[in-house]
């Protein structure tokens, strides 16, 4: 922990308990905001360096406080001025319980209270055995050993810290552009090179004198004046009014959060129709898909126009896309073949996916590109058409559940299982062509970026076993080794090298070229997921065998040479 430094802080004045609530509701900035929305928004909208980006304000604090807080925000305070009071009145934050300790066995073996969710920053630095801790991370980081599960815990705590430490000490806030293309920004308080410099130290120390005070107007026009000083003689790579906005409404509007409650509202109404059994409903499960479908499309488009790139360079970005394609299959099928059961299905996976995104440990900022990844429109080619053949093979799998509940709950219902293994054929073929498309991409881009087309890397090893596995699978049922059953546990059985090769490249084998994309997070849910997956296939297995040793309800009395019906 030798990286924590302690910030000079003087002993806090308990005051009787009548005194603390005018205190608190005067000096300390931990009740209902003084500002309201517009004063705040003003500040929200200055563009800062973040991660090697310029974006608004608002987006590094939300991204800043949720690492550290678990949320984006805290008491009714905004991120934004939540940053903002970490870096202007950094001694009142010494002692708020901010900083967000989750993992049991860590807060056990450091020693912290085990029934708490959040810790002061003074506490944290204070705690001996925490700093231990990180200091064994670090070196078994150095020697190139493996981290254990505390070491690694104890890392996430000490970035919670960093990052906080980095406002206290006044150094979070990087507002004033650089002279030069690329160059780093700097803070307002340093900002001597610019030619407005000494303007600029002054608009700030206005900002930070009104926030203090509490004084909304003050703090308006001192705001408005700073903005202003910063966007004048900005350079050409200074963000535009129109992406700050946007980048805004992105922030505000969270199209992806409302993208899976419009799939999950299309898919009740879609089960509605199937209980009502009226054909009326089905336009309106076309509408409600569609209206979904708007959402999550507006969503990728805003932030491509935000980030300045096609949004699927990342794990969070790629399963957003991954699950959002879903139903647009759907709806093209449901055009084409008038199944309702397809709409319900695709509606309910995606809304899955897009919940997964929201709540997997996953970074969902957005970031600049590795080199390797710039300037090729390869990258926007291949992984669209990778994901799109993923999205199709997630709705195969999708009606093969569906298949299976026909086959072993409504045996006699033969023409709708039929029906649906259609369905799931030509929905199989969509997912074949995408996936040998987006092989055939990848290894263009991979000659392009490493020189050769093919290297048996990890991913394009995995890659060509899912594609050899549905080919597979719709070379037995051509020749007819499987049947409508047989097709649709298979289906099952073949998105598992799809989840190999998406998911476990990354967070189980961890090697190969693809490093980029990998992370942690997320394995106890995959675990659970192919836990029931073996459930249902083994459940379907073994009704099927005993309706297929049952005629109408009896046991026929066979040799014991008879075989059961092929799959």
């Amino acid at each position: 922990m030798r990286h924590l430094t302690r910030l000079p802080v003087r002993s806090l004045v308990y005051l009787p308990l009548a005194a603390t609530i005018v205190v608190c509701a005067e000096a300390n900035p931990l009740l209902a905001s003084p500002f309201n929305g517009d004063t705040l928004r003003t500040l929200a909208a200055i563009p800062v360096q973040i991660g090697g980006r310029h974006a608004p304000l608002d987006t590094a604090a939300r991204s800043a406080v949720e690492e550290v807080v678990g949320r984006q925000q805290w008491r009714g305070m905004s991120a934004v001025e939540l940053v903002l009071a970490w870096t202007i009145t950094p001694q009142q934050w010494l002692d708020q319980p901010v900083i967000k300790v989750e993992h049991e066995p860590l807060k056990h073996a450091v020693g912290l209270d085990p029934s708490r969710r959040h810790f002061t920053y003074r506490e944290l630095m204070a705690c001996r055995q925490l700093a231990t801790l990180l200091d064994a991370a670090d070196a078994s980081a150095r020697s190139g050993r493996p981290l254990s599960a505390l070491e690694r815990q104890a890392n996430d705590i000490g970035r919670r810290i960093v990052t906080m430490q980095r406002f206290l000490h006044g150094r979070g806030i990087a507002m004033v552009p650089a002279r030069d293309i690329g160059g780093p920004w700097a803070l307002c308080s340093d900002a001597l090179e610019h030619p407005r410099g000494a303007d600029i130290r002054s608009a700030w120390a206005d900002t930070k004198a009104a926030f203090t005070a509490r004084d909304d107007a003050g703090l308006r026009h001192a705001s408005g004046r700073l903005a202003a000083l910063l966007a004048a003689d900005a350079p050409a790579d200074y963000p535009t009014p129109a992406v700050i906005a946007s980048e805004l409404l992105y922030n505000r509007l969270h199209p992806f959060g409302w993208a899976w409650k419009l799939m999950t509202a299309a898919m009740v109404i879609g089960l509605i129709g199937i209980y009502a059994r009226r054909n009326s409903w089905d336009a309106l499960t076309g509408f409600a898909t569609l209206v979904a479908c708007g959402m999550f499309v507006y969503g990728f488009a805003l932030r491509w126009q935000v980030a300045g790139r096609a949004p699927l360079s990342n794990m969070y970005e790629s399963l957003v896309v991954f699950a959002g394609s879903v139903p647009l299959f759907a709806l093209a099928f449901f055009i084409l073949m008038r199944q309702r059961l397809v709409l319900v299905v695709a509606s309910g996976l995606s809304a899955v996916g897009l919940v997964l995104a929201d709540i997997l440990p996953i970074e969902s900022s957005i970031t600049t590109l590795p080199p390797v990844l710039r300037n090729t429109v390869w990258l926007t080619v291949h992984v669209l058409t990778i994901m799109l053949g993923y999205g199709a093979a997630a709705l195969s799998m999708g009606i093969g559940h569906v298949q299976l509940g026909f086959h072993a709950l409504a045996p006699k219902r033969v023409g709708q299982a039929r029906e649906l293994m259609r369905l799931n054929h030509y929905v199989m073929l969509v997912a074949v062509i995408f996936l040998t498309a987006g092989i055939v991409f990848g290894a263009i881009w991979a000659n392009a970026s490493w020189g050769r087309y093919w290297g048996w890397d990890p991913k394009e090893t995995w890659s060509l076993i899912t594609l050899l596995g549905y080919l597979g699978l719709l070379h037995a049922r051509y020749t007819g080794w499987l049947r409508d059953f047989g097709s649709a546990v298979m289906s099952i059985v073949c998105f598992q090298l799809v989840l190999m090769t998406y998911y476990g490249v990354n967070y189980v084998l961890g090697t190969g070229l693809h490093s980029y994309g990998f992370g942690a997070g997320g394995l106890q849910w995959i675990a659970a997921y192919l836990g029931f997956e073996t459930l249902v296939i083994t459940a379907a297995l073994l009704r099927k065998r005993a309706l297929d040793a049952t005629v109408g309800g009896r046991v026929p009395r066979v040799s014991t040479a008879a075989t059961t019906t092929p799959c």
